[in-house]
């Protein structure tokens, strides 16, 4: 159940990126123009379609017998000379601003949100051990749960069955090993009789 709820939510996670990213390509092709134009609302540029070429209102009228603008008896003239610098589409310069900064912010968050979400993918990116990190490994392998004494000779290996005290200190011993210092005096096997054994399975004790 676990990993069919976790799979889902993968198709689902994929989804949505699919998709966020489109839009985002979609918004790219467009984004430097309508910038420009944000930043030109910003500014009172440019004139919005109601407007005349001197910035009066060309759908605007003064009644001059009722002394009123678009006055409903029809007799007004043109007034051609109503000045609106900032024109219908500008007319909003403090939304603009406030578009202008979301615009900049959002492009801001969507960069961290996509370096954080490239740096959790990478967390989970299987790659092959270096060198280094397989001598590790190995190393840790001998040290835990194979026989110390085999282990001095580097081209041998046994698992370790037994603990007996060596020169002191606690190791690790396979059966050989440690039926050798229990049937000897207490000293462990040389290098040289290690690798004997493990090369002919016999090795001859030498007697005083």
């Amino acid at each position: 159940m676990t990993g069919s709820l976790e799979d889902t939510a993968g198709k689902a996670s994929v989804s949505n990126l699919r998709a966020a990213s489109e839009d985002i390509d979609r918004v790219l092709t467009v984004l430097p123009e309508r910038m420009l134009a944000i930043i030109d609302a910003m500014n009172g540029h440019p004139a919005g379609r109601g407007f005349d070429s001197q910035g009066g209102r060309s759908s605007t009228s003064f009644c001059e017998v009722h002394g009123q603008e678009r006055c409903p008896c029809g007799s007004g003239t043109t007034y051609a000379h109503r000045s609106d610098p900032t024109g219908e589409i500008a007319g909003l310069p403090d939304r603009a601003k406030r578009d202008h900064d979301r615009v900049v912010a959002l492009a801001k968050s969507i960069r961290r949100q996509s370096d954080e979400l490239s740096a959790i993918v990478a967390r989970y990116a299987s790659r092959q051990p270096t060198v280094e990190e397989r001598r590790q490994t190995l190393a840790d392998n001998e040290r835990d749960v194979s026989c110390w004494s085999c282990a001095r000779d580097r081209a041998h290996y046994a698992l370790a069955h037994r603990t007996a005290e060596v020169a002191g200190e606690r190791r690790q011993l396979c059966w050989w090993c440690f039926d050798w210092m229990r049937k000897g005096d207490g000293s462990p096997p040389t290098v040289d009789q290690v690798r004997q054994y493990h090369d002919t399975g016999r090795v001859r004790r030498r007697t005083a």
